[in-house]
């Protein structure tokens, strides 16, 4: 038979169930159990043996051991929501946001082989002092071990379709941050076809429903409004549930570290509900009144349209008489100077012919003048080269006639030289016999 547990109950049993027989790890709440880190570590090694080597954890201090087994599980896809000074910090952790941290666990690993827990669902009959901080769920205790195999990574059943709680589903308002991870496949979106005053209200807008809506725990969203509850970004695979709204996983991280969730007054749950009451029955009279003036708005402007476009049509045809004016005057215009133009091409053609025939009488006569000049220079070169020519002859001829008559002195002197040299002789004979004689 089924028994009637809370969703922390049967959070706990699932961790109990997961870490049972790891050394050094013994589950009995959410405080002091998972101070040291050795339970966060044992829950993940018992999905994923291969993401963390769980002996080496009792070498290492509590911070090193906490930033160790986080680093892990987020390489598998666990959302890291904890810091390992969150931990530290106090004497014991905050028992919700382990909580919200194991969520993460179970979210990542609900497709993984392991021991069934049950599902969560919402229990009307619930306390309001536990609706505080607990969800109702269906429990079905798992059976015990009968092997000594029992204990890490081992999977000793079979899986169950109710295998792990859900944590998704809950109506209740917590002031302590809490958060799930939603898929969006999980969020149906229906077609609402018409607008009545008693429509359902938007969560975000506040405005009645219409169009596509999407369903999120148990609170209709216009299409366009589900986003972040932060920052408004749209959700493309997953978000998460803090207090009822939804986040991405970014601002869902900041929110329930810094306690930023939407927080309710959990004493007062009948207060708030009347509150709610009352405010979704002033938006649907402010609905009504706003469909209203709505409608006093579009008949003033239906008839403000009317005159704006009755306007609008006399000033386009008024518009098209000036602009066929302008283009009857631009026509006459564009004429008149495609004329003017013309005129202004064979002047100027004109002008370009009597200047091109001047430059080229200017071009005959430079090179009839060229002509002659350069006959004068060469008949003067012509008649300077036969100047010297003559100057040179005459100069040779002089030379020639200078060193004749040179040749013809010294043959002149020679001679007389000889003669007289001969004479000298003879008479100097002359005397040295007439000497002799003597």
């Amino acid at each position: 038979m089924a028994l009637k547990r809370t969703g922390k109950d049967a959070l706990l049993a699932w961790c109990q169930s997961c870490t049972t027989g790891y050394r050094g790890v013994s589950i009995a709440n959410f405080t002091k159990s998972w101070a040291d880190g050795l339970a966060f570590g044992a829950l993940l090694h018992h999905h994923h043996p291969r993401a963390l080597n769980f002996d080496e954890l009792h070498n290492l201090e509590p911070l090193q051991r906490h930033e160790k087994v986080f680093t892990a599980a987020e390489s598998v896809g666990v959302a890291r929501l904890l810091e390992p000074e969150d931990m530290l910090v106090a004497p014991y952790p905050e028992p919700r946001s382990v909580m919200t941290q194991l969520s993460m666990y179970y979210h990542t690993f609900k497709g993984t082989k392991s021991w069934g827990i049950g599902s969560i669902t919402h229990d009307t009959d619930t306390s309001p002092e536990l609706r505080k901080t607990q969800s109702t769920v269906s429990f079905t205790p798992p059976p015990q071990p009968t092997n000594s195999n029992f204990g890490r990574g081992k999977n000793l059943g079979p899986p169950s379709s109710n295998s792990m709680p859900n944590l998704l589903r809950s109506n209740t308002t917590t002031p302590q941050p809490s958060s799930q991870r939603t898929q969006p496949s999980s969020q149906r979106t229906q077609p609402i076809q018409q607008q009545t005053p008693d429509a359902p209200l938007c969560p975000k807008c506040r405005k009645p429903l219409s169009g596509t809506t999407v369903e999120f725990n148990e609170k209709m969203y216009h299409g366009d409004c589900f986003g972040c509850t932060t920052c408004g970004r749209k959700f493309t695979k997953s978000c998460l549930n803090i207090n009822g709204n939804p986040y991405c996983e970014g601002c869902g991280r900041k929110a329930f570290v810094t306690g930023r969730g939407t927080q309710g007054n959990t004493n007062n749950a009948t207060e708030d509900r009347e509150r709610n009451e009352k405010a979704e029955r002033d938006m649907r009279d402010r609905a009504m009144r706003e469909e209203r003036e709505r409608q006093e708005r579009d008949e003033k402007l239906r008839k403000e349209r009317e005159e704006r476009e009755r306007k609008e049509r006399e000033d386009r045809e008024k518009r098209e008489r000036e602009e066929k004016a302008k283009r009857d005057r631009e026509e006459r215009e564009r004429k008149e100077r495609e004329d003017r133009e013309k005129r202004e091409r064979e002047e100027k053609a004109k002008r370009d012919r009597e200047e091109r025939e001047r430059k080229e009488r200017e071009e005959k006569l430079r090179k009839e003048r060229d002509d002659r000049e350069r006959k004068e220079r060469e008949d003067r070169e012509k008649r300077e080269r036969e100047e010297k020519l003559k100057r040179d002859r005459e100069e040779r001829e002089r030379k020639e006639r200078e060193e004749k008559l040179r040749k013809e002195r010294e043959d002149r002197e020679r001679k007389e030289r000889e003669d007289r040299e001969k004479r000298e002789r003879e008479e100097k004979l002359k005397r040295d016999r007439e000497e002799r004689e003597r």
